[in-house]
């Protein structure tokens, strides 16, 4: 099963996850063993393609084609939905992902209908050791084409709807 998608390119300092679903807004990752507890989806290695800078997958449980490309610092992400009146892109930045270290603080803002920015702070295990004390901290912009209808905030699987901005740890926001 797929997470979600990120950005950054160190394992162990996870945090800013791009989701889309449909159907009904489910906010925590769920497991890698069981995706139906979560907002991860299943997809076959036959619907996966990679090569440099391009990457798809088809996500079963939602019928979403998911493709990504890349400049040297620049995420293009282009999602395919089916027709639905429930379909959602799920910005999770305050779980642990994947395996990367623990978040520590994070926050995630709608600035306006199509831009959202933010931050995930992590303590990764090698700076536990190398560089005790100091955690990394990652910022992030992300620029929609399409305007939301609705949105919100959440923490963990509590959903506030129509808020613009939420901090703390387990926490991300949703467009509709």
């Amino acid at each position: 099963s797929i997470e979600g998608f990120g950005h950054f390119h160190e394992f162990q300092v996870g945090g800013v996850v791009v989701m889309p679903t449909t159907g009904e807004l489910q906010t925590v990752p769920g497991k890698l063993e069981n995706p139906d507890k979560g907002y991860r989806s299943r997809f076959d290695k036959k619907d996966e393609y990679a090569e440099a800078g391009y990457y798809s997958v088809f996500l079963k449980d939602y019928g979403i084609k998911v493709e990504i490309t890349a400049t040297a610092r620049v995420g293009y992400h282009r999602y395919t939905f089916p027709a639905s009146n429930q379909s959602h892109l799920i910005f999770d930045v305050g779980h642990r992902q994947g395996e990367s270290s623990g978040v520590t603080d994070a926050m995630v803002q709608l600035l306006d209908n199509n831009r959202i920015e933010g931050y995930v702070i992590t303590y990764p295990e090698y700076a536990k050791f190398c560089d005790p004390g100091n955690k990394v901290k990652m910022f992030f912009y992300a620029q929609l084409s399409k305007t939301p209808e609705t949105y919100g905030t959440f923490v963990d699987s509590t959903a506030a709807p129509n808020e613009k901005l939420s901090k703390g740890i387990g926490n991300g926001m949703y467009l509709t």
